[in-house]
């Protein structure tokens, strides 16, 4: 008979990345969340092969320092949460402690990383095991590189997307990172080449404009309202920009995007006969509440969450929502002249449209403007 025993941490690392690592866009999401908690304003992300290869997360947060960064592959240790009650209060993107093991325990993975106080300082791992660490040269911050994901879970590679899937499920989560902290600068790139890019000035237009395109963007309408619960504002497109499906629906709750198929026909009710049937606005709605109210332990990914009144928030949704396109004095939509769906920028690639910084030259596809020499006047 098989007697009960306790698994080696290696074992149980791989079986905690089996529900945090699905792709190489859970990677990027878990690391640009580590960076977002770590008070980064500039946030780039370098793939080769659309990350099939390798995603290399470069930060200018405050960093860790040598010995944190063994510490920080262990599993459940975290720096965001140290009580039960911290449970039921989260504000920080990361807490269960969990990403970093489990990344690197299905990858080839080195951490650089430099506090204020410390200097720079990296680990290397394969497949969760340390391999070499030393001094390096590296300015306040932190970069994780990720090489080779899935390379000792062959079945696991096998059931990856083609590059083109993978990169546009990467782009699609850092326009939402974007629309959840817009005061973050972040830069994409795949094999060099710029593929999108925000610059952090908080303007919400031009981060739907690079996802959407500049005549969808000049649709918008801004909306908000609040009650005794919860406190909600965004942008929402006048009915003659839909979509074919709920994709342009972007949730953010206390800067956490989440995923809330209630909320969202919320929105849609709204609209009831400004919109020809199956289709949908392009919405932003941020929501703002008491994290007491919310329970955001609910899904491994940490996108589903559970409020303490649903209904109430609903009801404020589709009422605002109302209010607004009723002042807009929207026509409602007629069968016989259906508006005309404003597509997606077409182009051989999913490529976002990117937005120059400000007193910068436009990026050429040749050099593609480096955000990390410009704030940092190093070169990675």
């Amino acid at each position: 008979m098989t007697r009960i025993k306790e698994l080696s941490p290696e074992l149980a690392n791989m079986i905690a990345a089996g529900e945090v690592v699905e792709r190489p866009s859970s990677v990027v999401k878990e690391l640009v969340e580590n960076s977002i908690d770590a008070k980064a304003s500039v946030i780039k992300v370098d793939l080769i092969d659309s990350g099939l290869r390798k995603i290399t997360v470069t930060d200018n947060g405050f960093g860790m320092e040598p010995s944190e960064i063994p510490l920080a592959l262990k599993r459940h240790a975290t720096s965001k949460i140290s009580s039960v009650e911290d449970l039921f209060r989260i504000v920080s993107l990361g807490f269960r402690g969990e990403a970093l093991p489990s990344i690197a325990s299905v990858s080839q993975m080195t951490i650089t990383s430099k506090t204020k106080k410390t200097d720079g300082y990296y680990y290397r791992y394969r497949a969760g095991i340390k391999t070499e660490e030393g001094l390096t040269a590296f300015p306040e911050g932190t970069k994780v590189e990720v090489e080779n994901l899935f390379f000792n879970t062959p079945a696991r590679y096998k059931h990856l997307g083609n590059s083109y899937a993978e990169l546009a499920n990467i782009l699609d989560y850092l326009y939402k990172s974007a629309l959840s902290h817009p005061e973050i600068a972040f830069l994409c790139t795949n094999n060099g080449k710029t593929l999108f890019q925000t610059t952090g000035n908080s303007d919400i237009i031009e981060i739907i404009a690079s996802s959407f395109g500049p005549d969808s963007a000049k649709a918008m309408l801004s909306f908000k309202g609040q009650n005794n619960l919860y406190r909600i504002w965004g942008l929402s497109s006048s009915p003659g920009v839909f979509r074919s499906n709920r994709n342009g629906i972007n949730i953010v709750l206390n800067k956490r995007v989440i995923r809330n198929l209630s909320i969202s026909y919320a929105i849609t009710d709204a609209y009831q006969t400004l919109l020809p049937i199956g289709k949908y606005p392009i919405t932003v709605l941020y929501i703002e509440a008491d994290p007491s109210l919310v329970d955001v332990n609910v899904h491994p990914a940490k996108l589903e969450v559970r409020f303490t009144d649903e209904r109430e928030l609903k009801t404020l949704i589709t009422a605002v929502l109302k209010e607004t396109l009723f002042q807009a004095r929207l026509p409602k939509f007629n069968s016989e002249e259906s508006p005309v769906e404003k597509p997606l920028d077409k182009s051989t690639e999913p490529i976002m449209k990117t937005a120059p910084l400000e007193n910068t030259e436009a990026n050429t596809e040749d050099e593609p403007l480096n955000l990390w020499d410009q704030f940092f006047g190093v070169s990675e």
